[in-house]
């Protein structure tokens, strides 16, 4: 629902309820769904302009979802820290981090 309202325009609703996702998944251990939620989140936070936060979210969300595994949404995590370094201007953090998806996606295939 987190990002239907964030197509909608509602960021900050949107944002409200991702938060709130995060927090009940990782009180109840869920790693997985935390680390989509975080992924959502730092969705939201990249077109609310907040950079710093959406970047550290990723790096958490990418941490819990290598621990499952899920590589699928890893590598989309992956992805959107990467867009998220470029809108940084922060270059080499962004190739660094992209350059090692088609590698993960070739070893998970």
């Amino acid at each position: 629902m987190g990002r239907v309202l964030a197509y909608r325009g509602d960021l900050s609703r949107s944002l409200e309820q991702l938060r709130e996702g995060v927090r009940i998944e990782q009180e109840c251990g869920d790693r997985q769904v935390a680390g989509w939620l975080l992924v959502d989140e730092s969705f939201v936070e990249q077109r609310m302009g907040c950079l710093d936060e959406a970047q550290a979210h990723l790096k958490q969300a990418v941490e819990l979802l290598d621990a499952v595994p899920d590589y699928l949404v890893g590598i989309d995590g992956r992805g959107e820290l990467g867009r998220c370094y470029l809108r940084q201007g922060q270059l080499s953090q962004a190739l660094t981090v992209l350059e090692k998806c088609p590698a993960l996606i070739r070893e998970k295939d």
